[in-house]
């Protein structure tokens, strides 16, 4: 749940994830502040967690959403600038100093974590896999494609969370 507190020079974001929904905000706010050096992201204001949940606070970034409605009725610019966008994440943040992994041989291995300990559950999985046993999921992830370039993974990357300027840019 992200909503939007004050306005003008005194407007900020809160970030809220209830206890037990297994949504880091804390660790979203350390991938924040190291990616901030190497590419436009919210500036965390702070962050913290308590019995309820966590929560985060970060300063506004320019631009409007890309489902907002002008953008939602110009799809073409709106699915060109979501591209340019993550290509200039892919190129601005160095790899080599990433201090995350998102490998597929590591979330492999957290997915057989997830499984040993019960924690998989394929009624919630795509409608496509469910049919799978997990030992049949996780076999079939065994062998993901050959990496053809690394890049630090942006996590998610969707519509709601790439912004635009006001030439769709």
């Amino acid at each position: 749940l992200t909503f939007e507190v004050g306005s003008g020079p005194n407007r900020w974001f809160v970030k809220c994830a209830p206890a037990g929904s297994g949504i880091d905000l804390n660790g979203e706010a350390e991938r924040l502040a190291w990616a901030g050096p190497f590419t436009r992201v919210p500036r965390v204001l702070d962050a913290g967690v308590d019995g309820s949940g966590s929560w985060m606070v970060t300063a506004p970034v320019p631009g409007e959403s890309a489902v907002a409605d002008r953008w939602k009725d110009d799809p073409h610019t709106a699915v060109r600038a979501i591209g340019a966008g993550l290509r200039a994440f892919h190129d601005a943040l160095p790899v080599a100093a990433c201090p995350w992994s998102w490998s597929a041989e590591d979330r492999l291995g957290d997915a057989r974590r997830r499984a040993s300990n019960g924690q998989l559950a394929p009624p919630r999985w795509h409608r496509i896999h469910q049919h799978l046993e997990i030992d049949e999921a996780l076999e079939l992830l065994a062998s993901p494609p050959a990496v053809d370039a690394l890049v630090v993974c942006h996590g998610d990357a969707c519509a709601p969370n790439t912004l635009l300027d006001a030439d769709g840019l």
